[in-house]
């Protein structure tokens, strides 16, 4: 792993810890590890994974990094948040994101 990506994973921990979202930097952590190892997947090819809908619903998605190719944005910049994972869903064709506390092991 690149010496970036311990930097980037551990800004995003202390992001994720500072905004209150977990009540320990342990948690923040395993988030953030989580977080790293699903958009490093997404990056290199299609990936199947299960997260939890805001409803409780249980769902399955395969998906992809969301590239120039099949995705063209519309719009102004879109900002970055420490725990929000955005894809492009295979199945519904269409780009994604939930939040990482929400990904099911």
């Amino acid at each position: 792993m690149k010496k970036q990506s311990l930097s980037n994973l551990m800004r995003r921990a202390w992001a994720m810890f500072r905004s209150n979202m977990y009540v320990s930097f342990s948690e923040a952590l395993k988030s953030a590890w989580a977080h790293l190892k699903l958009t490093l997947a997404l990056k290199a090819g299609t990936v199947s994974f299960r997260f939890r809908k805001l409803n409780g619903e249980i769902r399955t998605a395969t998906g992809t990094a969301i590239t120039a190719d099949n995705y063209d944005r519309k719009g102004g910049k879109v900002s970055e948040k420490p725990s929000l994972i955005r894809y492009f869903d295979l199945d519904r064709n269409a780009p994604r994101s939930f939040n990482v506390y929400q990904l099911v092991a």
